[in-house]
């Protein structure tokens, strides 16, 4: 079976798309072939599940004669706009279409009603192949990095330290154990918003131990790499 992937950009958007070409690609043994714009082809070049990755070109008449030479079984479409619908009708092949929830984003942004799914986009994109049986792996998103661009550099057997051996880097991933107390509750009155956008006072009752970890650990990266940039430029200033 050969399927057409389509999402034309952008970075973020198309690394959110490689769990559904991993599983075309492993539960179906399918050839998946990849359509996106040429400034975001080398996000997929290295995916070892895609066959083949072929670039958005100016002249749509020349794509569309090489598009339909390959005589694609499935079509689909995760980007849906004008210009895939267009793509879609001259190839006159089976398709499925990413739902872009468009009148529910315009609900919310204009009358603030909330119609939005309570549902991760991976799963949404992964709606597209239920048709044909397939579901989410659940094992994450991918991005591969081109073995060219991959430094040829000695490593150590292990990591055990961290990266950190006797105050200095030793060019492995640096890595530390963080440990956190219980957050106070705040029974303090605050003023906040509901799901429905409405003014609403808060007031703790009791005691209500938050979780800090969906917050905590970019905090952390980020300081980590602050400490580091500053350790960096103050060696760098003392070679002066």
């Amino acid at each position: 079976m050969k399927i057409l992937i389509i999402r034309f950009s952008s970075i973020g958007d198309i690394v959110l798309t490689t769990p559904v070409v991993r599983v075309l690609h492993e539960k179906l043994n399918a050839e998946v072939h990849y359509l996106t714009k040429p400034a975001f082809a080398s996000i997929v070049l290295a995916n070892p599940h895609v066959a083949k990755v072929i670039t958005l070109s100016e002249d749509f008449e020349k794509l569309l004669l090489m598009l339909k030479g390959e005589e694609y079984d499935h079509i689909i479409d995760l980007h849906h706009n004008l210009r895939t619908k267009r793509l879609k009708l001259a190839l006159r092949r089976p398709s499925s279409s990413f739902y872009k929830l468009n009148f529910e984003k315009w609900l919310i942004v204009n009358f603030k009603i909330n119609r939005l799914p309570e549902k991760h986009i991976v799963d949404r994109y992964m709606d597209t192949i239920s048709f044909l049986g397939m579901s989410n792996d659940h094992r994450g998103l991918d991005f591969f990095i081109p073995p060219e661009k991959k430094e040829d550099k000695p490593v150590t057997s292990t990591n055990n330290s961290g990266g950190i051996q006797g105050g200095i880097s030793n060019g492995m991933p640096i890595w530390f154990n963080v440990a956190f107390k219980p957050v106070a509750t705040l029974l303090q009155k605050q003023k906040s918003v509901n799901k429905q956008s409405e003014e609403i006072v808060l007031e703790a009752k009791g005691r209500h131990d938050h979780c800090v970890l969906p917050r905590a650990v970019p905090i952390v990266e980020s300081m980590a790499a602050l400490v580091i940039a500053d350790f960096l430029l103050q060696a760098r200033a003392n070679r002066l």
